[in-house]
């Protein structure tokens, strides 16, 4: 967008929505319909103009739809340059709906994806974004994900939306990224053609949808896969998933602590030749002794 953006009031019949808007799933309309009805269209939709003298919707799909269900014949717009780059035009999309934190998972994924094929990956995406090129990494895997899951009728819902429905199966996003992460690690990928572990993928993700696996149950679950392949090939899921989830837990350290430390408490723990829980009894007292000067009573005085 620039200053030399021109403002018209267009037809609506003169509107259309193209393959650069980034959103796909207009959700909840009622209350934006009759918010127009009484208000009309508060902040005008972005567009292009086409050789054929009509407009594409860049920006704003949900004003422009719930302005045709309010009856509206004609509303304001905010016409761009014709010669804005496609890639410009996905980017503007994506900007106004990332201001307005209301695009579903797949939309976002969807979106950088098509970003990072038009730039030439995504680096120059996150650059171009002022976006972690991680964020988007795990955007585009819910994308590729989604796809293999809606084979099963599986989808993949925002924590903040997360509901299950009578009959309707769905995951987090957190969820899935877990189990698209697990079944991605050299023990499994080794263990597994691609279309098992495929089949693996879709069977775990139903089980733990059906279930309302979520959590730590989700990491019990694919830590016990990462150590346990053969075992994972021989079951059958759900009773894989079982098992794992009956199986005595270690202490996890690794949840409180970063990743760095962990490593450095399991070496000494090595070095030592001693179990975590006495070690840890050891640094406690050595903390309350070095650090904050504190006598620890005997067990006399308890």
């Amino acid at each position: 967008m620039s200053e030399n953006d021109e403002f018209r009031e267009v037809s609506l019949n003169d509107l259309f929505v193209g393959e650069l808007n980034v959103r796909r799933d207009l959700g909840e309309m009622e209350d934006l319909v009759n918010d127009i009805k009484t208000r009309n269209i508060q902040q005008p939709i972005l567009v292009r103009p086409t050789k054929n003298g009509r407009f594409e919707v860049i920006a704003g799909r949900r004003r422009f739809e719930a302005a045709q269900r309010a009856g509206l014949k004609k509303i304001m717009v905010r016409v761009v340059d014709a010669k804005v780059a496609d890639v410009d035009c996905i980017i503007m999309s994506l900007q106004e709906n990332l201001q307005r934190n209301n695009l579903q998972p797949f939309e976002l994924g969807s979106a950088y994806q098509r970003l990072a094929k038009l730039l030439g990956g995504i680096n120059a995406v996150a650059v171009k974004l002022g976006v972690g090129a991680t964020t988007i990494k795990k955007a585009i895997y819910l994308v590729t994900t989604q796809q293999e899951l809606s084979e099963r009728g599986i989808t993949i819902q925002p924590a903040a939306e997360y509901k299950m429905p009578m009959g309707e199966k769905a995951i987090t996003p957190t969820t899935a990224l877990a189990v698209d992460r697990i079944f991605k690690k050299k023990p499994i990928r080794i263990s597994f053609t691609q279309e098992e572990a495929k089949e693996k993928k879709q069977d775990t993700a139903e089980f733990f949808a059906q279930h309302n696996i979520v959590g730590d149950e989700v990491t019990r679950v694919t830590t016990y896969m990462e150590k346990h392949p053969e075992e994972l090939k021989l079951l059958e899921t759900d009773k894989f998933i079982k098992r794992a989830l009956e199986a005595p837990q270690p202490m996890n350290i690794s949840a409180r602590l970063p990743a760095h430390v962990t490593q450095i408490f399991l070496d000494l723990v090595e070095r030592e030749k001693t179990n975590r829980s006495e070690f840890v009894v050891a640094c406690i007292e050595y903390t309350i002794v070095n650090k904050y000067k504190m006598k620890i009573p005997s067990q006399k005085t308890l």
